[in-house]
């Protein structure tokens, strides 16, 4: 079992494994869905598409390499080349998620960690599948998005109650 940590540093996020950085994401602003991912392979761009930017974009070299869309029922299809990946939400409440592969087997477990202190999420992934360093942090960047997304329907329910 393959264990990765992200962590938060305000608009930075650090993946590492064994203590050992492995890349970098880093927003250019609070609340952004454009990000940059570094890595010892590369950069990388991520950008919104569409009317509604209900498509993530992760470029190299002004070359789509992934992307991501949400569906209907809040799960994110991911696509790495030719592998595609579905990332939801196992627990509702502690905000756990898991990556299904085409064939619907888990390949990845993330469990998320809020720190109220500085209002950072941090992610725990475990996984037995080979991912590459830009990949786990694309997969956390849409576990961002999901946050951000409840985050918002959390606020449009209370504010009505």
């Amino acid at each position: 079992m393959k264990i990765y940590q992200v962590t938060s540093s305000g608009k930075q996020y650090s993946l590492s494994a064994n203590e050992e950085v492995q890349g970098q994401i880093s927003y250019p602003t609070w609340y952004s869905y454009r990000a940059v991912i570094t890595t010892a392979n590369g950069t990388w761009n991520v950008k919104t598409e569409g009317f509604w930017g209900q498509k993530l974009l992760m470029e190299k070299d002004n070359g789509v390499v992934a992307d991501a869309r949400i569906n209907w029922n809040a799960q994110v299809v991911i696509t790495f080349g030719s592998r595609e990946y579905l990332l939801k939400v196992k627990r509702f409440l502690d905000f756990s998620f898991v990556v299904l592969n085409e064939k619907k087997e888990v390949v990845m477990n993330i469990r998320s960690q809020y720190k109220w202190t500085g209002c950072h999420v941090n992610y725990q992934l475990e996984t037995e599948a080979d991912f590459l360093p830009e990949e786990l942090l694309f997969l956390a960047h849409n576990c961002n998005m999901l946050l951000a997304m409840n985050g918002d329907a959390t606020a449009s329910v209370a504010a009505t109650i």
